[in-house]
């Protein structure tokens, strides 16, 4: 697969990342083929420590255009400068997403991240964080009471969160709130206030 059409989904562990590629298709309105594209692992050949990036196509489809990218889920562990590397017959992704899951550290991960990609002068085309949800346990209650008192906190946390991560180059979305679908001329959009 090309890489000047990978995303890379970095988060603490890789079960954080793919869980927000799988909300992200959740929330798109795709064909049923790339829907059920199954995920392929392939490897690229530019130093000793180039990491093995698991391809999950994607396709962007929007009122302005359509193009088929793909993800790359990786821990922020295996993130080295070698990812970021330009060079004569490589391009570095042009676009780079930080997960992480409600209730996780998030902040010395990111200054980590910025750090490694101001290591190789690598700046994206598109930067963003992105909070999801935390795994739902059998015995936390799931009750809209519950996330409408978190949600007069979290718009005081927001601001915190969002200062840290513009301070570092990337756009925060809080992906842990439910969009809405409304459909207009133009076709579904999401809604919910923060995307």
């Amino acid at each position: 697969m090309d890489p000047s059409c990978r995303i890379l989904a970095v988060s603490a562990t890789i079960d954080g990342a793919k869980a927000f590629i799988q909300q992200i298709k959740t929330i798109s309105i795709t064909s049923p083929s790339q829907t059920d594209a199954p995920t392929t692992v392939t490897s690229q050949a530019v130093s000793s420590d180039a990491a093995a990036f698991a391809h999950i196509p994607w396709t962007i489809t929007n009122r302005y255009y359509t193009a088929d990218v793909h993800f790359a889920p990786l821990r922020m562990e295996a993130v080295t400068s070698s990812i970021f590397l330009a060079g004569m017959n490589r391009r570095p992704p042009p676009a780079i997403v930080y997960v992480w899951r409600e209730g996780e550290a998030y902040s010395d991960h990111i200054a980590e991240l910025s750090r490694i990609m101001a290591s190789e002068s690598y700046e994206p085309e598109v930067s963003l964080a992105v909070r999801i949800p935390a795994p739902k346990s059998d015995a936390e209650p799931s009750t809209s009471l519950a996330r409408k008192n978190d949600d007069a906190e979290d718009d005081g946390m927001n601001g915190d969160i969002d200062n840290t991560l513009v301070s570092y180059g990337f756009e925060y979305i809080d992906g842990t709130r439910p969009l809405e679908a409304s459909t207009s001329a133009s076709g579904t959009e999401l809604r919910d206030g923060t995307f």
